[in-house]
């Protein structure tokens, strides 16, 4: 998820529960969502946290003819990553979103987002970014911290899936992250609360009026564990048709949850 600029954090987090939430999921989940943690204990195992052992992804070449992009469909950039962080599925990917064209219109890029996790996570919601008439990418953006490389460079969201330092991992698991985001022209939708020209990012657990459940592929995978006794661990992500993979070849097996517009 994204950074959400500071005038949209949400007073009542405690530092502790901050510091969790940076380490697990993304940025808006981070600053907006006071999660229950706990689900991701389950299944741990008696083992201290491996040191970090950063493995980064390369692209894919793509195979198969070129295809035509949508206007409404942003180009996923990545800024850093994705990569992974340490042998208990530990990843992250900072990207930016640009429009194949400029915005003829005042709208919001919408990214539909699932979190899912062996451990038990399951969080599935909304975010938007504004993106002015004339401009092909959001108004406000981020800055990727020092422990990533680049370092302090500008960014639109992430996805991080993280582990705190010192504690107890889970020996197999998986991870990941499948989104669909898409440029709407037009008023911010009312399931994203009232508009502030001040606010520039926004966040809902409701599904928003207008979404139409296309766009662009945003997807991270991490998965880990023992084959034939030995330790493996693998990442593939996906910005659009554009595949990145890191470590072992591992494969999402699950099916991609539903984008459907509702009724």
């Amino acid at each position: 998820m994204a950074a959400a600029p500071a005038s949209t954090e949400r007073a009542g987090l405690t530092a502790s529960v901050l510091m969790l939430q940076r380490q697990i999921g993304n940025a808006a989940v981070t600053r907006l969502l006071q999660r229950d943690v706990g689900s991701e204990a389950e299944g741990l195992q008696k083992q201290s946290a491996p040191a970090s052992q950063r493995i980064c992804a390369t692209q894919v070449p793509s195979s198969g003819p070129p295809q035509q992009i949508d206007a409404q469909d942003p180009i996923v950039g990545t800024v850093a990553g994705p990569c992974l962080e340490d042998w208990a599925g530990d990843y992250f990917w900072y990207v930016t979103y640009q429009l194949p064209f400029a915005a003829s219109a005042d709208g919001f890029i919408i990214q539909e987002l699932y979190q899912q996790g062996s451990g038990g996570a399951a969080e599935h919601f909304w975010e938007c970014w504004r993106v002015r008439a004339n401009h092909r990418s959001p108004t406000t953006r981020g800055q990727t911290p020092d422990d990533v490389s680049p370092a302090r460079a500008p960014y639109d969201d992430r996805y991080r899936h993280g582990n705190v330092p010192g504690a107890q991992q889970a020996a197999q698991g998986w991870f990941r992250h499948v989104g669909q985001v898409r440029f709407y022209p037009g008023p911010l939708p009312p399931q994203f609360g009232t508009e502030n020209p001040t606010v520039d990012f926004y966040f809902t657990r409701q599904r928003p009026d207008g979404w139409t459940g296309a766009g662009t592929r945003h997807d991270c995978y991490a998965e880990w564990g023992r084959r034939s006794g030995a330790r493996y661990r693998g990442l593939v992500a996906f910005a659009g048709r554009d595949e990145f993979r890191a470590g072992d070849t591992v494969n999402d097996s699950r099916p991609r949850p539903s984008f459907a517009p509702g009724p």
